[in-house]
């Protein structure tokens, strides 16, 4: 009787799946925020607003900052800006912490609901930022920026 040789055949998969993107810059994932931003926000339940020593503040120098952490804050508006009956909506994000923070005013009074993680597809990464990169994101953030003096263009039409 005549021993049967196996053969072993290998094969080599190939895989049909697109190449892994590059990972988002931080600009990128500032200029994605708007759009998600307003989608969390619209579907979620805000609770209770934050007590007064823990809600983010507008300093002097017009920009928000987190008073737990010190850290700076940029804002995102996202619903009406006027109007005695429509609340105005923006977010406050902190990009050290990849937390997001919502704010609702109605009759003069701001009230701020958080702190909520950023979703996975929208994190910064690093953990340190200049002021002048807080800026750049923000810039990034609001895609239609004005100078103080000067009328409210595209932000796209000057950086690229």
């Amino acid at each position: 009787m005549q021993k049967r040789r196996r053969m072993k055949i290998t094969t080599q998969l190939v895989s049909s799946r697109r190449p892994a993107a590059p990972p988002l810059t931080n600009v990128e994932v500032a200029a994605r925020l708007p759009g998600v931003l307003a989608n969390l926000v619209s579907r979620a339940k805000l609770g209770p607003p934050l007590p007064t020593p823990l809600a983010p503040r507008l300093t002097t120098a017009g920009k928000w900052k987190d008073p737990t952490s010190g850290d700076r804050l940029f804002a995102i508006p996202l619903g009406p800006t006027a109007g005695k009956t429509a609340a105005a909506t923006m977010v406050l994000v902190n990009p050290k912490r990849n937390e997001v923070f919502a704010v609702t005013s109605r009759g003069g009074t701001t009230f701020v609901h958080g702190s909520v993680a950023l979703p996975k597809s929208v994190q910064f990464t690093g953990a340190r930022f200049s002021p002048a990169q807080l800026d750049l994101l923000e810039k990034a953030a609001n895609p239609v920026y004005a100078a103080p003096g000067r009328p409210a263009m595209r932000l796209d039409a000057f950086v690229r």
